[in-house]
């Protein structure tokens, strides 16, 4: 699934690389895309300040919910569809309900850039990261803040630990519980457009055009990829894959092989590509 400038939200077959369905419906650039826990509905943010649900087989939008600023991002958990905004205002969607069930100032007036949830005892957890460079931590069902640290805006909880990337160049690694800084994944030229933790592997796209895969204990670089020519904007892995999308509106997917690499010796460069194609582009 993309979502777009253009307004719309294409769904595309993985083999084929084909256009199988479009949902559209906003009068602005989508600037998020969520579905939900079991995988029947597909909610669109855009900054015509709405979320739309979506039927995935059938398309068809079958709720609206209108807010006051633009939604800049979506995450889905606990029955709970929370919304971020250009106000820095958090909003819970009751997904059993079909309705906004509370308002979470969580960093007005700086807007929310991204969530992420998480689990502490029983204690539900909301982390949100903002455009002011910090990421708060509160209980998802109240409006008071239990944590905020000065972190980053694009964030990925995995078990007990935070991991942050922002326009600092940086992916960076908190404990969830205290705070503290356990790892920096550094290496990034430019700023930090999305990161991913599977298994053992960190993944994360920069502005740079280049896809970084980092070992998760020890933070080193093991491989890097190409394959674009504008800035990439998000990364995802699926299925042993790993899809991009970039400025140009192109969607680039790459087997992750660890086990092989060509490496750029040009001066002191040292970089290890995962695609030789991609090494001779950097060349």
């Amino acid at each position: 699934y993309t979502c777009s400038a253009d307004k719309t939200t294409k769904a595309f077959d993985i083999q084929t690389g084909n256009c199988v369905k479009v949902y559209d419906g906003h009068h602005n650039a989508v600037n998020c895309l969520e579905i939900s826990e079991d995988r029947t509905r597909l909610f669109t943010g855009s900054n015509d300040q709405t979320v739309r649900s979506y039927n995935v087989k059938t398309a068809v939008c079958t709720h609206k919910f209108t807010f006051h600023g633009r939604v800049m991002c979506l995450h889905n958990a606990f029955d709970l569809l929370f919304v971020g905004l250009n106000t820095g205002i958090v909003t819970l969607v009751d997904l059993k309900k079909n309705a906004c069930v509370e308002r979470l100032h969580c960093h007005d007036p700086r807007g929310v850039s991204c969530l992420a949830t998480a689990t502490e005892g029983q204690r539900k957890l909301l982390c949100t990261g903002s455009f002011d460079a910090t990421i708060s931590i509160r209980d998802s069902t109240v409006s008071c803040a239990i944590r905020r640290d000065h972190v980053r805006s694009l964030i990925n909880v995995v078990e007990n630990f935070i991991y942050s990337g922002a326009a600092d160049n940086q992916v960076l690694a908190h404990n969830l519980n205290t705070g503290e800084l356990v790892r920096s994944y550094k290496g990034h030229t430019l700023s930090v457009s999305g990161l991913q933790v599977v298994g053992r592997v960190l993944v994360s796209s920069c502005l740079d055009k280049l896809i970084r895969c980092y070992d998760l204990a020890s933070a080193e670089l093991l491989q890097v990829y190409g394959g674009h020519k504008e800035m990439i904007f998000s990364v995802h892995m699926f299925n042993g894959k790993i899809y991009s999308g970039a400025r140009d509106g192109k969607v680039v997917s790459v087997k992750l092989d660890l086990r092989v690499y060509h490496q750029c010796l040009w001066k002191d460069c040292n970089l290890k590509y995962g695609v030789m194609s991609h090494l001779t582009d950097h060349v």
